[in-house]
């Protein structure tokens, strides 16, 4: 339903910001227009995998014991080698 809203070719959230930019002059059917269809699917495709992934980063992140990260820093590494080998 979200996804209708924002694509829809006469009053969608994407063409008035679009065309409220001066980026497009005319409104565009992004589903409707083999042109654009495609990338508009992949757009609700990427943006509706990639939250739980995100949340589970995130979670495991906040999981992590401080007391490794302050031996690593003790021990000598860098922000770069804590956040690459640690996190």
């Amino acid at each position: 339903v979200v996804w209708k809203w924002i694509y829809d070719p006469l009053s969608g959230i994407l063409n008035f910001v679009l065309k409220s930019s001066h980026i497009i002059s005319q409104n565009i059917s992004w589903l409707g227009d083999k042109n654009w269809a495609l990338m508009a699917i992949m757009i609700i495709l990427l943006t509706t995998s990639v939250g739980q992934p995100i949340i589970l980063y995130i979670a495991a992140m906040g999981n992590i014991d401080n007391s490794l990260v302050e031996a690593a820093r003790v021990d000598g590494a860098t922000e770069l080698q804590v956040f690459w080998k640690i996190k």
